[in-house]
């Protein structure tokens, strides 16, 4: 009783006996269109093969428990448990904050002040990489670092219910070397 009032933890006692087989971690490595429509693996682990179902939505560091597929107990004890956590490879377009994708897309001086379309990549669970392409319209008079929300356009939900959201930052690249006549027209519209 004095070690665990002052240190938070029982001295030796007889409860020292394992309850069960000891767990066991796995870790997963899954591609990103196997995130974004779900699969089967699988795998082996000292315990022996198991079959694993990854959800549609998982993302790095899901972790799933298998009760009972850890090692065998001893003295017919009940076996250890199984966990198993998930690593997801997402393509470098894409920065993923739990269910919604962010993605840059860059365009130039011209068409964010005229406004215009673009291609952007886009989370597409028809896709076999799990990665599309979509039009994007960009508005008239668009700032560099403007974020453009697509609803509905993210990576699927855990549990079911609809997929996040795609945010587009647009980022305005002005060139660094212009032609005569573009630097012709530049001048005449600061003169404006």
């Amino acid at each position: 009783d004095v070690f665990e009032n002052f240190f938070g933890f029982r001295g030796f006692s007889q409860n020292r006996a394992p309850q069960k087989g000891k767990n066991l971690a796995y870790e997963m490595r899954i591609d990103f269109a196997d995130a974004v429509k779900g699969a089967e693996r699988e795998i082996s682990v000292e315990s022996g093969r198991l079959k694993v179902k990854v959800p549609q939505g998982v993302r790095t560091g899901t972790e799933m428990r298998f009760a009972g597929k850890g090692m065998p107990g001893p003295n017919g004890l009940p076996a250890g448990d199984l966990y198993i956590t998930f690593r997801v490879q997402t393509p470098d377009v894409f920065e993923r904050v739990g269910d919604n994708i962010g993605t840059v897309v860059d365009i130039d001086f011209a068409k964010a002040a005229l406004g215009g379309e673009v291609e952007i990549p886009v989370v597409d669970p028809n896709s076999p990489t799990g990665v599309g392409k979509a039009k994007l319209k960009i508005p008239q008079g668009t700032q560099h670092g403007t974020q453009i929300k697509i609803k509905g356009k993210g990576m699927p939900r855990l549990n079911g219910g609809g997929r996040g959201d795609l945010i587009v930052e647009v980022h305005v690249k002005i060139p660094q070397r212009l032609t005569k006549d573009q630097r012709r027209i530049l001048e005449e519209y600061q003169r404006l």
